[in-house]
């Protein structure tokens, strides 16, 4: 297990930075995966928001202008070798949990 990232912005909808932090996971067949968790302070605590699984697509997971935003590999026909292009998904926090912002933004490569 090693340390991905950890990037900090407003995502809970307080003053207060959040913190986005990626562990990458290695198995003992090589293959990894990405787990994030989000946290953010209430009454000057540390506390869980919410963690999830992004597996082994993931590029970037960020907090910019409120949301969160997550960055994966689009993968084709030909595997997890070659990704065909990313998709851009945007979540904000509501109701004590991650909603879906618009629609999923595709960009592929050409």
């Amino acid at each position: 297990m090693s340390l991905g990232q950890i990037t900090y912005g407003h995502i809970a909808g307080d003053d207060s930075d959040d913190a986005v932090v990626i562990l990458d996971v290695k198995s003992r067949d090589r293959s990894w995966t990405s787990s994030v968790f989000l946290f953010t302070l209430r009454s000057g605590l540390v506390v869980l928001l919410a963690k999830f699984e992004a597996g082994f697509t993931l590029r970037r997971v960020a907090a910019e202008n409120g949301q969160l935003i997550v960055e994966a590999d689009e993968i084709g026909d030909a595997g997890m070798c070659c990704p065909v292009g990313i998709s851009k998904s945007r979540y904000k926090w509501a109701a004590g949990r991650f909603v879906q912002v618009g629609e999923i933004e595709r960009h592929l490569f050409r």
